[in-house]
């Protein structure tokens, strides 16, 4: 029974969203407490962070490699949204909410991130849908923006990939 609601919410998801790999589950996506835990990377800035007092702002952001026994190399994501407006004006589906680059700059992929109405924004994709093994994850930075509804992007904030241990980091 879970693996067909899995298929129905993936196939929903590819066919409202854009193709395969865009943007994949696992299953039930974990709760807040798994998901935003103390040990978050990403940058804490104690400056105004509506240095322009329209544009959202990216307060942490993570991404990580995992393994799982069924379905393969996956690559997690999640970051930390805000805007001046409030944290309901943020774009709610996010195509290229991170962009990948390789060791030379390069962009080799986007992944799209989900943004909840308190600021939680979320995302994955299995490695071979966007052709990113897990081989070296610190060879890969992910450039994370968020966008709020009057179509005011964030400031970029980049993070270096990292081993992790599943679906929650």
């Amino acid at each position: 029974m879970r693996r067909l609601l899995v298929a129905i919410i993936t196939a929903s998801l590819a066919a409202c969203w854009g193709p395969p790999g865009h943007l994949s589950f696992t299953g039930e996506p974990p709760s807040d407490g798994d998901i935003w835990l103390s040990d978050d990377t990403g940058s804490w800035d104690t400056d105004d962070p509506y240095s322009d007092g329209v544009s959202p702002v990216l307060e942490l952001a993570d991404a990580w490699c995992y393994t799982t026994d069924d379905s393969g190399d996956w690559w997690g994501f999640k970051a930390q949204g805000d805007d001046p407006q409030g944290l309901d004006t943020l774009l709610a589906f996010m195509a290229d909410g991170v962009r990948v680059q390789d060791s030379g700059g390069a962009e080799v992929a986007t992944v799209a991130l989900v943004c909840e109405d308190n600021g939680h924004c979320w995302g994955s994709a299995q490695s071979d849908h966007i052709d990113l093994g897990c081989m070296n994850p610190m060879a890969y930075d992910f450039v994370f923006q968020v966008e709020d509804q009057q179509g005011h992007r964030s400031t970029a904030l980049t993070v270096q990939g990292r081993y992790g241990t599943g679906s929650t980091g």
